[in-house]
């Protein structure tokens, strides 16, 4: 068997993959981040602004903050995720279950852990500049509720998007599809196509060979060129997160929680919040109660 995929990798159309090491940061209120994009290498991949998985232990977490021009996935892991914001969210994830907070013209939330340690994936997807100061909201979707593609050896859940005819409960204004494979030990697939779509790899466990590249625990890969065939192949079994996402092609500049296409958007992002105005009134008088528990403040 394992003959047989490598040789169909020699005679494969070549494609190119761009592998990096990601950064380690400390974010929020002591929570540990491992940082794929948003770090200098790479900065982002249109349309993915960041890419983060997290941990936090009780007390650390991401407590009060803004977000203007953009949407935001928080994908749980282990232990249990306590999401609440200025909308009037207050709701606890499950390992499996997703949500999406599209920020629009202004947001504050609140993510923290609701058990004593939690495990998370966090996904800043990019918005078209004439949709940034929409109406913000709040839309998740349990584990249960998530679509699963099955193969010999391998299973695709489908945790945002769609794939063939299998479309997940969220749908963010940019065409993404986010994907949790995991494949067992000397399993291989044929990943879909996804034409003109930015194509990022996360190895969560596990290792995989993705045509002729070998990706490994803890590290990404962008795929720069996309042939008519990608095997995935893993000797040892992996978790493979997978995100594809259709590029804006805008300029975008980004500070700290805001996400916008010129400088003097972000100036007026920055205003609005210190002000509570156009977007950010709910700043002068809204606290999560998940703060105030489990950050103590």
């Amino acid at each position: 068997m394992l003959k047989l995929v490598i040789s169909a990798l020699i005679r494969m159309e070549a494609a190119y993959l761009k592998v990096w090491t990601p950064t380690q940061v400390q974010e929020g209120f002591g929570a540990q981040v491992t940082r794929l994009i948003g770090s200098m290498k790479p900065q982002m991949l249109d349309p993915f602004v960041l890419l983060d998985v997290f941990k936090a232990t009780q007390p650390s977490g991401f407590p009060d903050h803004p977000h203007r021009g953009f949407e935001m996935l928080t994908y749980c892991l282990s232990g249990r995720i306590w999401c609440e914001d200025s909308l009037g969210t207050s709701q606890v994830l499950q390992p499996g279950d997703v949500a999406c907070l599209s920020a629009g013209k202004g947001v504050l939330h609140a993510i923290v852990p609701a058990t004593h340690t939690c495990e998370g994936i966090q996904i800043w997807v990019n918005v078209p500049s004439e949709r940034k100061l929409e109406s913000p909201y709040f839309v998740s979707a349990r584990n249960e509720d998530l679509p699963i593609v099955q193969g010999e050896g391998w299973d695709m859940k489908v945790i945002c998007g769609r794939i063939g005819e299998e479309t997940a409960p969220i749908q963010t204004k940019t065409p993404t599809s986010i994907l949790d494979l995991e494949i067992s030990p000397g399993a291989s697939l044929n990943l879909p196509e996804f034409p003109g779509h930015s194509l990022c790899f996360h190895a969560l466990t596990g290792a995989v060979t993705i045509a002729t590249t070998e990706l490994k625990q803890g590290s990404a890969a962008e795929l720069r060129s996309f042939p008519s065939s990608l095997p995935l192949f893993s000797l040892t079994g992996c978790r493979l997160l997978v995100l594809a996402g259709q590029p804006i092609r805008e300029d975008i500049v980004c500070q700290g929680p805001f996400v916008m296409t010129n400088r003097a958007e972000l100036l007026r992002a920055a205003k609005d919040y210190t002000e509570s105005a156009n977007g950010f009134e709910a700043c002068s008088t809204w606290r999560s109660q998940a703060a105030r528990q489990v950050c103590s403040l």
